[in-house]
């Protein structure tokens, strides 16, 4: 979105991932639509480890495994 400015309508995808610099700029007020469509996961877009904002942006999961973050994600 930062970057093109829109979705291309054709993407093969279910989950869209938003910094927390979109969380600040009211994503989902800009963004409802969206919301019908995807899947809409926030993330620290962390780049050191003190960046890291879990305790904010998790995902609740049945398990702790790979298997359950991406079925989730799907």
């Amino acid at each position: 979105m930062s970057n093109l400015g829109f979705l291309p309508p054709n993407l093969s995808i279910n989950t869209i991932e938003v910094s927390r610099r979109g969380e600040k700029n009211d994503f989902a007020g800009q963004h409802a639509d969206l919301y019908a469509d995807y899947t809409i996961i926030f993330s620290s877009d962390a780049h050191q480890l003190w960046d890291i904002s879990e305790k904010e942006h998790f995902l609740m999961l049945p398990e702790c495994t790979a298997d359950a973050a991406i079925d989730f994600l799907r």
